[in-house]
């Protein structure tokens, strides 16, 4: 074979072979985990990195007395209001404090004390008020306002009782022992108006198969009170049978 061709097929062969890459070789300097840097970061900005553990330490702290000292003076104005027993207290307290959620109560506290007095004008706006309050919650505002109809009875403005109460009934976000005490007493006050299919409107709003008189349930014990009411409805009388006419 002559050189020419062995040069040939050498330099074929060496076309062939795979070229092996050089491994990247990374300097020890850079051979590092993120714990180490942070090491490093750390020992270079260590006054930086202490303000700013001692800034969050901080506000933390300030949050945490702020809770206690907020929590201390909502209980202080808890026991400010309980402790007010006459008039002059509650009126105070109630002009001080009239967006704190007890305050409902001492209106309503108020209130008995002025219907004591007969002052019903008085019993009624401390209970109105109470009823309006967006600070107390759904119970005590329809308290409140239930309350505000026993008023307006005592007053002898029955029809705006009576309207009072079935505003109430008619209002589904209040809860179902509320909503029969108040068709229980509009029903009542229509009857003693001699509005008889008036009060059977407002009866036939409660379900009077869930009276009982052992259950401490609120609802049975209003709706054994109207059945009880509904027993007292005159029956109806009885339609006489057409007499047929005599044929001549």
């Amino acid at each position: 074979m002559s050189n020419n061709r062995v040069k040939k097929i050498t330099d074929f062969n060496e076309m062939k072979r795979p070229v092996k890459k050089k491994k990247h070789e990374v300097p020890v300097s850079q051979q590092t985990n993120s714990m180490d840097l942070f090491e490093v970061w750390f020992t270079a900005h260590w006054k930086l990195a202490a303000t700013v553990l001692a800034a969050i330490v901080l506000v933390i702290v300030i949050g945490v007395i702020g809770w206690h000292i907020s929590a201390a003076q909502k209980k202080a104005v808890q026991r400010e209001i309980a402790a007010a027993a006459s008039i002059t207290e509650l009126e105070n307290v109630i002009a001080k404090y009239p967006e704190n959620v007890n305050t409902a109560a001492a209106a309503m506290k108020l209130s008995s004390l002025y219907l004591a007095q007969k002052n019903y004008a008085k019993a009624y706006d401390a209970l109105y008020k109470a009823s309006q309050s967006t600070a107390a919650d759904t119970f005590m505002r329809i308290r409140a306002a239930i309350d505000c109809a026993g008023i307006l009875e005592l007053q002898g403005n029955t029809p705006d009782a009576i309207k009072a109460l079935d505003r109430i009934v008619s209002n589904i976000a209040v809860n179902e022992a509320q909503r029969a005490e108040a068709a229980y007493h509009s029903a009542r006050l229509s009857l003693d108006k001699g509005d008889v299919k008036k009060a059977e409107i407002a009866l036939a709003a409660i379900n009077l198969s869930r009276a009982s008189a052992d259950s401490t349930d609120p609802y049975a014990i209003w709706a054994l009170k109207a059945a009880n009411l509904k027993k007292q409805i005159p029956a109806a009388p009885a339609k006489k049978a057409a007499v047929p006419a005599k044929k001549k």
